[in-house]
């Protein structure tokens, strides 16, 4: 097994493919590092020395840098995995230690060409915005400055909503015009259960709660929960009951079919029109029409849209992999150890 040259340590981490249903492709896998698994001394205050390897110790692989904080000991990166096995674990390697290393994250490129938008929901670059880390720059502007505010969120940072008229738009363009399938994702953090039952996440190219083509994570008007919808006619299925908890949320519509999914598992299915789905509008986060009874109060983080429709298996390892528990951690080697290793 070959070795990154110019760097001196690594670590293994280790897919558990016990939350892999099916093979996957190009899948996105969040490294957490905090105090316990990582010793920031020996790496850049930058993170620029940070990179990751395919098995072979050598292959590298495309990774997005979302925080790298020496001082508070915590850094989120994502890692563009080319295949994840269903049936053995799949492992890479993080290498770090290299005092003349650049930066090597490269964002666009950890994300497949299904994304349409992929945001993180922290200030970028600064408190009126947010950025997309996809190939297709659907930057958004907030409501005002720090209107919603960054916060501590599930993953690194997040944007708090006050219920009231914070929400964040993303103007139109033509990746966001989604004619059929489509996949919604997103964390959120209810601040209270009492919501609007237009309370919305994610709204993509709506007019109205029942007109107008397009899709979102909403509350609805005769569940408890969160929801997929399709307008014109409604078609929903319903997440489980509201409570103030990080829930991860995920809609899809796949042909006749809109599926919703609930921290990872489906909790219902319905048969929807096979009509195109969008029309030209601006996407929101946090709100539906920009009215007082559509925004949402609360908190949320890792926002995504992608134009096909993503399976069952897909969703299952994005939900544990965005919460921090599909990976695991192997302890620090250095070139000699590796080499020792691989001789005994």
């Amino acid at each position: 097994m070959g070795w990154l040259s110019g760097w001196k340590y690594r670590k293994k981490i280790t897919i558990d493919s016990s939350k892999v249903d099916s093979d996957l492709t190009n899948f996105p896998v969040l490294v957490s590092l905090t105090s316990s698994n990582f010793d920031f001394g020996k790496a850049l205050s930058s993170g620029n020395d940070i990179r990751f390897t395919e098995s072979d110790g050598v292959t590298e692989l495309k990774y997005e840098r979302e925080r790298h904080n020496s001082s508070s000991q915590l850094a989120e990166y994502w890692v563009k995995i080319p295949s994840v096995s269903s049936s053995v674990d799949t492992y890479f390697y993080m290498y770090y230690g290299n005092s003349s290393a650049s930066d090597g994250s490269d964002a666009t490129n950890v994300w497949a060409s299904d994304t349409v938008l992929v945001t993180h929901m922290n200030d970028n670059p600064n408190s009126s915005s947010i950025k997309d880390s996809s190939s297709n720059a659907n930057n958004g502007t907030k409501y005002s400055s720090d209107q919603p505010t960054e916060t501590d969120a599930k993953i690194a940072r997040g944007q708090s909503f006050d219920g009231s008229n914070d929400y964040i738009s993303i103007a139109d363009s033509s990746s966001l015009n989604i004619t059929g399938n489509v996949t919604l994702e997103a964390w959120v953090k209810l601040s209270n259960t009492s919501q609007s039952v237009y309370a919305t996440a994610i709204s993509l190219g709506s007019d109205s709660p029942s007109s107008g083509w397009g899709a979102g994570l909403r509350r609805g008007t005769s569940q408890n929960g969160f929801y997929i919808y399709i307008p014109s006619s409604e078609y929903s299925a319903s997440f489980s009951s509201l409570d103030t908890n990080w829930h991860h949320l995920v809609g899809v519509r796949n042909g006749t079919t809109v599926y919703a999914y609930v921290d990872g598992s489906l909790t219902s299915s319905n048969s929807c029109s096979s009509g195109s789905l969008r029309h030209a509008n601006a996407t929101n986060i946090g709100t539906l029409l920009l009215y007082s009874t559509t925004y949402i109060n609360g908190i949320i983080d890792e926002v995504r849209i992608f134009n096909t429709a993503k399976s069952s298996a897909w969703v299952k390892a994005s939900y544990h992999s965005t919460n921090n528990s599909l990976v695991s951690y192997g302890s620090e080697a250095t070139r000699f150890t590796a080499l020792l290793l691989n001789f005994l």
